[in-house]
C-alpha cells in the first residue's frame, strides 16, 4: 500500500514514470527497488536472438536514462544516440490500428460486437502522425515499472523495452492512458486494476493527460482516440491469451475468464467515444 504522504505525487508517477526512459535497467543495471507485478506476461515478440540484438541497442540508451518523466522519454535525441533504425515512424498510427486488428481477428473465439466496432471506428478516426516523433517504450504501466523502497511516488527503472521503437509518442501514452484505470470506473472495468492507479490522490485520466501535455509540450488534440487505441490493444493482448485458453495451448484455468475482459474493453471505449471523453464513464 502507498503511504498517505504520497497524495498527488501517485498521479505524478504517470510522467514520472509512463514518460520514464528512465530506465534500461532492464537490459544492463541491477536496482534494488519494488514493482507493483512480479508477473512478466507472455511475449509472442522476435525470436530470442532479435530481442537480444534490441537489448544491445537499448543498452547504447543508459547513458540518457537519468530521466524520470514518460514526456522526458520522449524528448530524448534518438537520432544521436544512434537508435533513429529501430524503427519507422512514418505512417506509424495506421500501422499500429491495422496491425492490432489483425491480430484481434487471428485470434478471436467469439463474435465481440464492440471490439470489432471499435476498431472499425479507429480506422474511421486516424489522426495524422505526430510530427515530433520518439522514442517509445509501448509498454509503459505500473507492472513494468521498479519504485524506490522509501518513495512508492518515484520511479528508479523501466522494465520490458523488448517492444521500443520509434514511433508516435500520443499513441505510447494512449496505452498507458488504456491501463489506468479510475475509482469513478463501471464496476466491472475497475476489477480489472492493472496497478495502484484507483489509490486514493491517484490523477483522473484527464488530469493525466494535462499532466503530460504540459510536462511535454504535446497538444493531445482527440484523447478519446489514443484512449480507444489502448483499450483495443490490452483487448487483443487479452484475446491472444484467451485463444491460446480455448484451443487448449495453456491450461491455466484463470483464463477461463478472459473473455468478459475483451469485452469490457469495447464496453468503456464505446462509452468513451459517445460521451466524448475519458473519463467519468461510470
Amino acid at each position: 500500500m502507498l503511504p498517505p504522504e504520497a497524495d498527488k505525487k501517485v498521479g505524478d508517477l504517470v510522467t514520472d514514470a509512463q514518460d520514464t526512459a528512465g530506465g534500461n535497467r532492464d537490459a544492463g543495471s541491477v536496482v534494488d527497488g519494488v514493482s507493483s507485478s512480479s508477473r512478466r506476461p507472455e511475449r509472442a515478440a522476435a525470436r530470442r536472438e532479435q530481442r537480444e540484438q534490441r537489448r544491445e541497442r537499448l543498452r547504447d540508451l543508459e547513458p540518457l536514462t537519468r530521466k524520470r518523466h514518460a514526456a522526458e522519454i520522449h524528448e530524448i535525441d534518438y537520432e544521436s544516440a544512434g537508435l533513429g533504425d529501430l524503427g519507422s515512424p512514418q505512417g506509424y498510427v495506421r500501422r499500429q490500428v491495422e496491425g492490432w486488428t489483425k491480430r484481434y481477428y487471428n485470434a478471436r473465439t467469439d463474435e465481440v460486437a464492440s471490439i470489432e466496432s471499435l476498431a472499425d471506428w479507429l480506422h474511421q478516426n486516424l489522426p495524422a502522425d505526430s510530427e515530433r516523433p520518439a522514442l517509445i517504450h509501448n509498454d509503459y504501466k505500473y507492472d513494468n515499472l521498479v519504485l524506490a523502497p522509501d518513495d512508492l511516488a518515484r520511479v528508479i527503472a523501466v522494465l520490458d523495452w523488448e517492444m521500443a521503437t520509434i514511433g508516435d509518442p500520443l499513441m505510447d501514452f494512449g496505452t498507458s492512458l488504456g491501463y489506468w484505470v479510475e475509482s469513478t470506473d463501471p464496476e466491472d472495468w475497475q476489477r480489472y486494476g492493472f496497478g495502484l492507479t484507483m489509490v486514493p490522490g491517484s490523477f483522473t485520466r484527464t488530469e493525466l493527460l494535462e499532466h503530460y501535455a504540459r510536462r511535454s509540450g504535446r497538444r493531445i488534440e482527440d484523447p478519446v482516440f489514443y484512449f480507444v487505441y489502448g483499450l483495443l490493444k490490452i483487448a487483443v493482448i487479452v484475446q491472444q491469451i484467451y485463444f491460446r485458453y480455448q484451443k487448449g495451448l495453456t491450461r491455466d484455468p484463470r483464463f477461463a475468464q478472459l473473455g468478459a475482459l475483451v469485452k469490457a474493453c469495447g464496453i468503456l471505449g464505446w462509452r468513451a467515444i459517445e460521451r466524448k471523453r475519458v473519463d467519468g464513464l461510470g
